[in-house]
């Protein structure tokens, strides 16, 4: 019996799936090294140009729930795209200016294909940029946080089973 995924996994497969084209993309300016879904034990060090996708809060959205039995469940669910910078400390480059371009490098990346990127693969209904969250570290990693969510509905009694 072939793997079956939830969908909110089926999102984040999607979303992991765009931010690692950056990775041989001669398309953006950010040279990214690595794009990292950490497990339970963190298995990465922070490095200069990486990216530590995780999944943040689920909501529930009751006014766009389908009624019926077994009822359509909308949720919202935050993904946090952490871009992390270590640049040198002799550089002349404003690290904002760092920070900015690879934030927007990776705006790029998961828009695409631009007519339906919200959609991840059919799975989701709509998705937003929430504002950028900048981490600042003194002497050590810099970067930003892109706070992601991702509308999406399923059925009450099947968290694999997609209802748009």
């Amino acid at each position: 019996m072939p793997l079956t995924y939830t969908v909110e996994e089926r999102i984040a497969r999607e979303l992991h799936r765009r931010l690692r084209l950056m990775l041989s993309s001669t398309s953006y300016q950010t040279k990214v090294r690595s794009v990292i879904r950490p497990t339970r034990l963190g298995n990465f060090t922070p490095d200069h140009l990486q990216i530590v996708l995780t999944m943040g809060e689920t909501v529930e959205v009751d006014e766009l729930m389908y009624p019926g039995n077994p009822v359509g469940l909308a949720r919202e669910l935050t993904f946090n795209i952490h871009c992390h910078l270590l640049t040198d400390e002799n550089s002349s480059t404003a690290i904002d200016q760092e920070v900015s371009q690879f934030a927007a490098d990776v705006q790029k990346a998961v828009c695409i294909p631009a007519a339906t990127w919200h959609t991840f693969d059919g799975n989701a209904i709509d998705a937003a940029w929430k504002a950028k969250e900048l981490i600042n570290a003194d002497g050590g990693i810099d970067g930003v946080n892109l706070p992601l969510t991702v509308l999406y509905r399923v059925s009450e009694l099947d968290p694999y089973a997609t209802r748009l």
